[in-house]
Protein backbone atom coordinates (compact mmCIF):
# COMPACT_ATOMS: atom_id res chain seq x y z
CA UNK A 1 0.00 0.00 0.00
CA UNK A 2 1.20 3.50 -1.15
CA UNK A 3 2.75 5.79 2.09
CA UNK A 4 0.18 9.08 2.32
CA UNK A 5 3.12 11.75 1.38
CA UNK A 6 4.41 14.57 3.41
CA UNK A 7 2.25 17.86 2.92
CA UNK A 8 4.59 20.25 0.57
CA UNK A 9 6.23 22.87 2.46
CA UNK A 10 4.22 25.82 3.59
CA UNK A 11 3.36 28.43 1.00
CA UNK A 12 6.40 31.64 0.91
CA UNK A 13 5.07 34.38 3.16
CA UNK A 14 3.68 37.44 1.88
CA UNK A 15 6.79 39.83 0.82
CA UNK A 16 5.54 42.23 3.25
CA UNK A 17 5.18 40.20 6.32
CA UNK A 18 8.66 39.85 8.63
CA UNK A 19 9.65 37.02 10.91
CA UNK A 20 7.42 37.10 14.26
CA UNK A 21 9.63 39.01 17.00
CA UNK A 22 11.93 40.65 14.61
CA UNK A 23 11.45 44.49 15.06
CA UNK A 24 13.69 45.86 17.69
CA UNK A 25 11.97 47.94 20.75
CA UNK A 26 13.02 50.72 19.74
CA UNK A 27 11.26 50.84 16.72
CA UNK A 28 8.09 50.49 18.13
CA UNK A 29 6.49 53.85 19.12
CA UNK A 30 3.74 54.19 16.40
CA UNK A 31 2.73 50.23 17.07
CA UNK A 32 0.84 51.63 19.97
CA UNK A 33 -1.34 53.93 18.10
CA UNK A 34 -1.98 51.31 15.43
CA UNK A 35 -3.05 49.08 18.13
CA UNK A 36 -5.92 50.82 19.39
CA UNK A 37 -7.08 52.23 16.01
CA UNK A 38 -6.81 48.10 15.01
CA UNK A 39 -8.72 47.07 17.82
CA UNK A 40 -11.52 49.32 17.28
CA UNK A 41 -11.44 48.40 13.36
CA UNK A 42 -11.71 44.79 14.69
CA UNK A 43 -14.99 45.35 16.85
CA UNK A 44 -16.23 47.51 13.86
CA UNK A 45 -15.69 44.28 11.32
CA UNK A 46 -17.47 42.09 13.95
CA UNK A 47 -20.29 44.82 14.16
CA UNK A 48 -20.55 44.62 10.28
CA UNK A 49 -20.54 40.95 10.60
CA UNK A 50 -16.97 40.51 8.79
CA UNK A 51 -16.25 38.03 11.84
CA UNK A 52 -13.59 36.14 9.88
CA UNK A 53 -11.87 39.49 9.37
CA UNK A 54 -12.73 40.55 13.37
CA UNK A 55 -11.08 37.47 14.22
CA UNK A 56 -7.89 37.50 11.64
CA UNK A 57 -7.46 40.70 13.01
CA UNK A 58 -7.62 40.08 16.54
CA UNK A 59 -4.81 37.08 16.14
CA UNK A 60 -2.65 39.85 14.55
CA UNK A 61 -3.19 41.72 17.42
CA UNK A 62 -2.61 39.14 19.80
CA UNK A 63 0.96 39.12 18.44
CA UNK A 64 1.33 35.12 19.68
CA UNK A 65 3.68 34.45 16.80
CA UNK A 66 1.57 31.63 15.99
CA UNK A 67 0.11 30.36 12.95
CA UNK A 68 -3.45 31.37 12.65
CA UNK A 69 -5.79 28.22 11.15
CA UNK A 70 -8.38 28.41 8.59
CA UNK A 71 -11.57 26.61 8.01
CA UNK A 72 -11.34 25.93 4.70
CA UNK A 73 -14.72 24.45 4.44
CA UNK A 74 -16.21 28.01 5.70
CA UNK A 75 -14.32 29.83 2.62
CA UNK A 76 -15.37 27.39 0.31
CA UNK A 77 -18.88 27.72 1.44
CA UNK A 78 -18.61 31.22 1.74
CA UNK A 79 -16.87 32.43 -1.65
CA UNK A 80 -18.47 30.42 -4.77
CA UNK A 81 -15.70 31.64 -6.92
CA UNK A 82 -13.35 29.70 -4.14
CA UNK A 83 -15.03 26.46 -4.47
CA UNK A 84 -15.29 26.44 -8.78
CA UNK A 85 -11.36 27.28 -8.03
CA UNK A 86 -11.05 24.20 -5.64
CA UNK A 87 -12.99 21.94 -7.62
CA UNK A 88 -11.84 22.54 -10.60
CA UNK A 89 -8.12 22.22 -9.49
CA UNK A 90 -9.07 18.93 -7.54
CA UNK A 91 -10.61 17.85 -11.05
CA UNK A 92 -7.66 18.52 -13.25
CA UNK A 93 -5.37 16.70 -10.57
CA UNK A 94 -7.75 13.50 -10.76
CA UNK A 95 -7.31 13.88 -14.65
CA UNK A 96 -4.02 13.98 -14.27
CA UNK A 97 -3.23 10.56 -11.67
CA UNK A 98 -5.69 8.75 -13.49
CA UNK A 99 -4.05 8.89 -16.91
CA UNK A 100 -0.61 8.49 -14.76
CA UNK A 101 -2.09 5.73 -13.29
CA UNK A 102 -4.00 4.10 -16.16
CA UNK A 103 -0.86 4.46 -18.64
CA UNK A 104 1.21 2.66 -15.82
CA UNK A 105 -1.93 -0.32 -15.37
CA UNK A 106 -1.93 0.35 -11.43
CA UNK A 107 -5.00 -0.65 -11.14
CA UNK A 108 -6.78 -1.62 -7.85
CA UNK A 109 -3.87 -0.01 -6.16
CA UNK A 110 -4.07 3.01 -4.28
CA UNK A 111 -2.34 6.27 -5.99
CA UNK A 112 -1.08 9.35 -4.23
CA UNK A 113 -1.00 12.62 -5.19
CA UNK A 114 -0.57 16.44 -4.51
CA UNK A 115 -0.50 19.84 -6.01
CA UNK A 116 1.97 22.45 -5.64
CA UNK A 117 0.59 25.98 -4.07
CA UNK A 118 -1.02 27.97 -6.33
CA UNK A 119 -2.49 31.24 -5.50
CA UNK A 120 -6.11 32.64 -5.33
CA UNK A 121 -7.54 36.23 -4.95
CA UNK A 122 -10.99 36.66 -3.19
CA UNK A 123 -12.38 39.94 -4.39
CA UNK A 124 -14.58 42.35 -2.37
CA UNK A 125 -17.24 41.36 -4.28
CA UNK A 126 -16.89 37.88 -3.45
CA UNK A 127 -16.95 37.98 0.17
CA UNK A 128 -16.09 41.45 2.07
CA UNK A 129 -15.50 39.04 5.24
CA UNK A 130 -12.53 37.08 3.45
CA UNK A 131 -11.42 39.56 1.45
CA UNK A 132 -10.54 41.62 4.37
CA UNK A 133 -9.51 38.52 6.26
CA UNK A 134 -7.23 36.94 3.91
CA UNK A 135 -7.30 38.81 0.34
CA UNK A 136 -5.16 36.40 -1.28
CA UNK A 137 -4.69 32.78 0.07
CA UNK A 138 -2.65 30.26 -1.04
CA UNK A 139 -4.21 26.50 -1.55
CA UNK A 140 -2.84 22.62 -2.51
CA UNK A 141 -4.75 19.85 -2.97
Amino acid sequence: MALIPEPHPAPPADAGQGVWGSQPIYSRADDVAFARIAAAASIAADAAGWTNASAHLDHYLGNSGKLLTINADAVLRDVPAADSEANGLAATELRRITAEAAAGQLYGSPVQFQSHWLGFYIDKNSSEDWFFAMGGPSRAW
